[in-house]
């Protein structure tokens, strides 16, 4: 079920493995952010990935086809650009 959203903020609970929390608690001490600066930021970053980039990133593509998810995600990559440069020529 969706929930339209409406505030500006969302407050969201997530639940991760010991070895993944340490990881993460030694990142956010090492860089001197807060654990929902950190979460927020990996979040907003998450949403702005291509559909390709979004399925790697969660496991949904078989590693030994990561590489070829790798390359189409280049090209249309390159395809955006080259259509932006030619809509600013």
């Amino acid at each position: 079920m969706k929930t339209p959203v409406t505030a500006e903020r969302i407050i969201i609970r997530t639940e991760i493995n010991a070895e993944a929390w340490a990881k993460f608690q030694a990142y956010v001490e090492r860089v001197g952010m807060t654990q929902f600066a950190a979460v927020g930021r990996a979040l907003e970053f998450f949403a702005t990935l291509d559909d390709t980039s979004q399925a790697v990133a969660m496991g949904h593509i078989p590693p030994d086809l990561v590489p070829d998810a790798a390359r189409l995600a280049l090209v249309r990559m390159s395809e955006r650009d080259l259509a932006a440069d030619l809509l600013e020529a």
